[in-house]
């Protein structure tokens, strides 16, 4: 399993979690509900912004972040919200409060439990361990499996990444963009072989999966 997570913090990650729960529980109904979360407006992070940056200076700052075919621009956003102090933690805050919000429903919460657990086995990384993504992980019926403290040699992704520096290390590309394509590439082509977390699950558990 691998969760592509656009920003390294504990909201995109437990994110990432319900767009994986999405795609292997079996109940629609509870399927539709993490899929409403996901998708929510009030989630997203430009959305959020503009709340903050309404709230702080009110409406009329709206027609500055616009450009001329009425789309936010990006730059004007980031400025004035820089400007109005309104930082990451901020943001980051505001969007935790709403993920909670959605994710603490009763219903959702019901459905869970009749759905079969997951162990997610993760190392030790500050987002990892961040209470909301506990707090969350007990309601996505997911069960947190940490590997030990200072054991980079019982994670198989550490496999992967000496594999892809490997190739790499042999491989010919002339831009930025064919050097993070072939990465892309070497990444599911790895990833995708079996003998990966077949060779971890014995090694380690003496679990053979044939």
């Amino acid at each position: 399993m691998y969760f592509s997570i656009k920003k390294n913090n504990s909201n995109n990650f437990v994110i990432a979690l319900c767009s994986y729960q999405i795609s292997r529980i079996e109940n629609l109904e509870a399927t539709n509900i993490l899929y409403n979360v996901v998708t929510n407006p009030k989630i997203d992070i430009t959305n959020i912004k503009i709340e903050l940056l309404t709230e702080k200076v009110g409406e009329e700052v709206l027609e500055k972040i616009y450009d001329e075919d009425h789309n936010i621009n990006p730059k004007k956003l980031s400025y004035y919200c820089t400007k109005n102090k309104i930082n990451n933690y901020k943001i980051a805050n505001r969007q935790r409060k709403y993920l909670k919000e959605e994710l603490n429903n009763k219903k959702l919460i019901h459905l869970l439990q009749n759905e079969r657990k997951l162990n997610l086995v993760l190392d030790n990384a500050r987002i990892h361990s961040a209470k909301f993504v506990e707090e969350m992980c007990d309601i996505l019926s997911i069960n947190l499996v940490f590997l030990p403290l200072y054991c980079p040699f019982l994670n198989p992704i550490e496999d992967v990444w000496k594999d892809i520096k490997r190739e790499l290390y042999i491989s010919d590309y002339e831009t930025l963009d064919e050097l993070i394509g072939l990465f892309i590439s070497l990444f599911y082509e790895i990833v995708d072989n079996i003998s990966y977390y077949k060779n971890w699950l014995f090694e380690f558990f003496d679990i053979n999966l044939w």
